[in-house]
């Protein structure tokens, strides 16, 4: 796991996820409201572990997810790591503690 230690840079989607909240963010950019729009679109890049490239949140993404804290499983000697609960046909239940919030609120 690599650890970030510079804050995101401003302007970037991940500079507007971190100043939403320390909770983990699910945002569907398919349903945003317009004043959430307009704060997206003047977004223009992603920070891609130390490097940045421009792109069209708009375009490349339906669903934003943000979860700021993660920690590697722990593992006993000579078995497999956990593996999360499943629901039905394998899929993976939403965790209670998961919000969403307006993104126009977050950049201000």
């Amino acid at each position: 796991m690599t650890e970030l230690e510079e804050a995101p840079r401003p302007g970037s989607l991940d500079a507007l996820m971190a100043a939403s909240h320390h909770r983990p963010l699910a945002t569907d950019l398919r349903t945003l409201p317009a004043a959430d729009l307009c704060t997206l679109r003047a977004v223009s890049q992603q920070r891609f572990g130390s490097f940045y490239s421009e792109l069209d949140q708009l375009r490349a993404y339906d669903v934003i997810v943000r979860s700021p804290h993660v920690t590697p499983a722990e593992t006993r000697p000579g078995r497999p790591g956990p593996r999360p609960p499943r629901g039905p046909g394998g899929v993976l239940p939403v965790e209670a503690g998961v919000t969403s919030a307006p993104l126009a609120a977050l950049a201000h």
